[in-house]
């Protein structure tokens, strides 16, 4: 499952990253059509072998996983109070994410659980309140 979710990810946020850097130019029309097949085989290809190498790092990958749930942690932070200075802003988006790395690296077995018992009980939650009705959107 590691291998799959980490090549999925990289896959899309390559195609993300190169329509971000390149996109201006490939929307001209000019592009011919194999380059955009190159382009997706490519990040395809890329995001297998990141997504195998991950796998057989578990503790890291966990940690990865870790680190972007920080990086979450603190955009919702950020965006709870407000914080409008564009470098405290990534500051405490970086620290958060760090933070949660480091966490995740030493208490591996504890976030396990944790994140486990928080994705399941969101999911029970959310099953629920889209039957019931009246709850508040996300």
């Amino acid at each position: 499952m590691i291998a799959f979710i980490t090549s999925v990810a990289v896959f899309f946020s390559g195609l993300y990253l190169t329509n971000m850097l390149f996109g201006s130019i490939i929307t001209k029309g000019t592009t011919p059509v194999w380059v955009g097949w190159i382009v997706l085989i490519s990040w395809a290809i890329v995001g297998s072998l990141v997504g195998c190498w991950m796998a057989r790092r578990k503790k890291w990958a966990l940690a990865v996983i870790g680190c972007f749930a920080g990086l979450m942690f603190g955009s919702l932070l950020t965006t709870s109070f407000m914080v409008s200075n564009s470098i405290i802003y990534y500051l405490v988006i970086v620290a958060c994410g760090m933070i949660a790395f480091a966490l995740t690296l030493k208490f591996e077995s504890h976030v396990i659980i944790v994140s486990t018992a928080f994705m399941g009980s969101y999911g029970v939650i959310r099953g629920i309140s889209m039957y019931a009705g009246g709850f508040p959107s996300e």
